[in-house]
């Protein structure tokens, strides 16, 4: 954990104070690979460690992400929150 800095080896949310971080591992080979926060270890899980899978997601996002932020956002197209 001291080599990453305390943080998350993908989006670098620090860990302290916070309940735990997940050792993120290999699952062909069982090695470990590096402390991951709980959002991205899911994603990982999600995405069966596909490079593949993610890089499309990457190329989803990246072609519908048409607005920098949601406060510039039309108002018809903001989530309404019930």
């Amino acid at each position: 954990m001291v080599e990453q800095n305390t943080a998350c080896a993908i989006c670098g949310l620090t860990f302290i104070g916070r309940r735990y971080a997940c050792q993120d591992h290999n699952w062909k080979t069982g090695m470990a690979r590096g402390l991951l926060c709980p959002n991205c270890n899911h994603l990982l899980g999600k995405a069966k460690d596909s490079t593949d899978i993610l890089r499309m997601a990457i190329a989803y996002l990246e072609h519908h992400d048409q607005y920098a932020t949601y406060a510039s956002l039309p108002d018809d197209q903001r989530a309404v929150s019930s």
